[in-house]
């Protein structure tokens, strides 16, 4: 009996993991960054992880642009406007400089209340073939 439950594990674990490496799946959404100045801003790309996008900034001004490397039309999915938004809590504001380049402006931020965490999720999505394809970011702001 164990070793049918073993087998039929075995087996079930294969076909996920076949289905998941399929060519049939999107390919991910590939960023290239670059974050100015350095000592104030550090921005990481992998679509590997998710979110796929993580930025620290500090206090000082800044500013990290991302472009999508692999798909020509990339949407910005926001309650505010698709081609951009502000966000006064975390001191940025990001807007769209292409059909698939965004920027994000970090301005002088003093934190309303010290000691809290300041982060923002943004997520950005297309479509490839028919199939919805994402990507996710943090953007922290650091005291």
């Amino acid at each position: 009996m164990k070793k049918t439950v073993k087998l039929l594990f075995f087996a079930i674990a294969t076909a996920m993991a076949l289905t998941a490496c399929s060519d049939n799946n999107p390919e991910r959404i590939m960023w290239e960054v670059t974050a100015t100045p350095s000592e104030n801003v550090e921005a990481f790309a992998s679509p590997d992880f998710h979110p796929s996008v993580l930025i620290n900034a500090s206090p000082g001004a800044s500013e990290v642009t991302l472009k999508c490397t692999n798909y020509a039309d990339i949407q910005l999915e926001s309650d505010v406007d698709s081609d951009g938004f502000s966000d006064t809590d975390c001191g940025f504001t990001l807007a769209r400089l292409s059909a698939n380049e965004f920027k994000i402006t970090f301005d002088e931020w003093q934190p309303a209340e010290p000691g809290k965490d300041y982060y923002r999720f943004v997520y950005f999505f297309t479509m490839a073939d028919g199939t919805p394809v994402s990507s996710g970011m943090t953007i922290n702001r650091i005291q």
